[in-house]
């Protein structure tokens, strides 16, 4: 997963490509602490409280029926479209969290 950040704290433009284990390292007051939070407060964010745009009957039917299907490859084709969604939710919270 690539991230990339723009004016967060000292850091001007930076991105950060996730993988098993990612080592952040430099300086001190180089912006490895605001790159560490914002990247948790996202993957939390994205798991507690973003919520997908489903078609209502979809919803429909998981009510009625108690089990849907969706294909996954439509999901995977939208899911761009969801991460960049999300981001455009989170990042005012972060400015928020700035002040």
């Amino acid at each position: 997963m690539l991230f990339k950040f723009e004016n967060l704290g000292p850091l001007r433009c930076a991105e950060l490509k996730l993988s098993d284990l990612t080592i952040i390292c430099g300086k001190n007051n180089t912006g490895k602490t605001y790159v560490t939070y914002t990247i948790y407060g996202f993957l939390d964010y994205w798991w507690k409280a973003y919520e997908l745009d489903l078609e209502s009957s979809i919803i429909t039917n998981l009510i009625e029926k108690g089990t849907i299907s969706l294909s996954t490859i439509e999901l995977s084709n939208k899911a761009q479209s969801y991460v960049d969604k999300a981001c455009e939710h989170y990042s005012p919270m972060i400015r928020e969290w700035s002040l």
